[in-house]
């Protein structure tokens, strides 16, 4: 009986010394906590830059069809608003009697300009019937103001290409690891919010404020950025800011279908060969 009573007090011990290594090595809760902090920051961020990225794309196809100008034309009363206010602008005679390829055409010339460091804006010209020679289409404060938002898309560039690079690094590193991406609802989480937030402002502000608000954050407060229809020509061919809205919702529809495009193509790419390359 004593024999047995000092094996099981030995079990016991070595049980004891086992459970007591066991609870050593076992992470403190709040080190777990960190972990799957940074890990769900790094799945936020992964969803951000995807979306920069699916934004960059859809900017580069909008940009060849000029951010589809001739169909806003037709579709967001640009026409109507061209016929309404081109007759009474207090500068430039004639524009009404545009026609929609002259237009198109215009508005292709600018487009080309602001992504080229705003060469050009100053020669560019119509013609109608109302006067034998050319007239210029820009005012010297209209040229100021697109040259100010070719200087932005000019600032933008190297950002864009460092979240891209930025993007393109990550995707390499889900790639190769076992866990493969950041699940989409992770990504979507962080953006759904971000976006939510962005309804919520535009809802209680109002589009027109915030459109105006964001002018007189970005541009330089002694150049003219406001102008009324009847005094530009720009701000009436693009019936602003009406076209630029439409310009947003096409970017996101097109931003939105690369996104989620993008993520399960990954998915389905790593869940075939990343583990290959796990491997070697």
């Amino acid at each position: 009986m004593k024999k047995t009573t000092r094996r099981k007090s030995k079990k016991s011990s070595i049980k004891g010394q086992n459970t007591g290594l066991a609870q050593n090595t076992a992470p403190p809760q709040n080190t777990v906590s960190k972990a799957q902090g940074a890990v769900r920051t790094l799945d936020f961020s992964y969803g951000v830059l995807s979306m920069v990225f699916a934004l960059v794309v859809a900017w580069l196809v909008l940009m060849p069809f000029d951010f589809l100008y001739g169909l806003f034309h037709d579709v967001a009363g640009i026409r109507e608003g061209i016929e309404q206010y081109a007759p009474l602008n207090r500068y430039r005679e004639g524009f009404e009697l545009t026609d929609r390829a002259q237009r198109l055409e215009l508005f292709h010339q600018i487009s080309l300009s602001v992504h080229n460091s705003g060469k050009g804006l100053a020669d560019i010209v119509y013609v109608t019937q109302a006067k034998a020679e050319p007239q210029l289409l820009l005012r010297e404060p209209e040229v100021q103001h697109l040259q100010d938002v070719a200087q932005l898309i000019d600032w933008l560039k190297p950002v864009v290409l460092v979240a891209v690079l930025a993007w393109l690094i990550l995707t390499v590193k889900f790639f190769r690891r076992r866990e493969g991406f950041p699940a989409l609802r992770h990504q979507v989480l962080g953006l759904g919010v971000f976006a939510l937030t962005i309804v919520l402002v535009l809802g209680v502000v109002g589009a027109e404020k915030v459109f105006n608000t964001l002018h007189e954050w970005i541009f330089p407060g002694d150049h003219q950025w406001f102008f009324y229809y009847q005094d530009s020509l720009m701000s009436t061919m693009m019936l602003a800011p009406v076209l630029f809205a439409w310009i947003a919702g096409a970017l996101a529809i097109i931003a939105v279908t690369v996104y989620v495009l993008l993520n399960f193509g990954l998915q389905r790419m790593q869940s075939r060969y990343g583990t290959r390359l796990t491997k070697r």
